[in-house]
């Protein structure tokens, strides 16, 4: 078995699919996630996240949002997740002021 991921956004399902690990920023800190993870729900802050799939990292950006875990699936609700690669380069230096301003960094 492996881990499952489903990513959820008003527009519909953003991502569903299995992958290796996933690691996003929670109101506690990053949380890295493997198969077999101890069933976890959490707020999930606007931040960047990662999963990998078959030797590939995907990052995105997310607006914040809830992390839901158990044994073998990942569930994140969130009003707007977006793949990095996608974003332009005003866009990331924009989401990366606003990360810092809510992190009062």
């Amino acid at each position: 078995m492996a881990l499952n991921i489903k990513i959820i956004t008003p527009d519909g399902i953003f991502f569903d699919g299995e992958v290796q690990w996933v690691n996003v920023k929670t109101t506690e800190g990053y949380v890295g996630i493997l198969e077999w993870h101890t069933p976890l729900i959490a707020n999930i802050q606007i931040s960047k996240m990662s999963f990998k799939i078959k030797e590939k990292i995907r990052n995105l950006t997310i607006s914040g949002g809830l992390l839901v875990t158990d044994l073998h699936m990942v569930r994140i609700i969130s009003d707007k997740v977006e793949y990095t690669s996608i974003l332009k380069e005003q866009e990331t230096k924009v989401f990366d002021e606003r990360i810092k301003r809510v992190s009062g960094g």
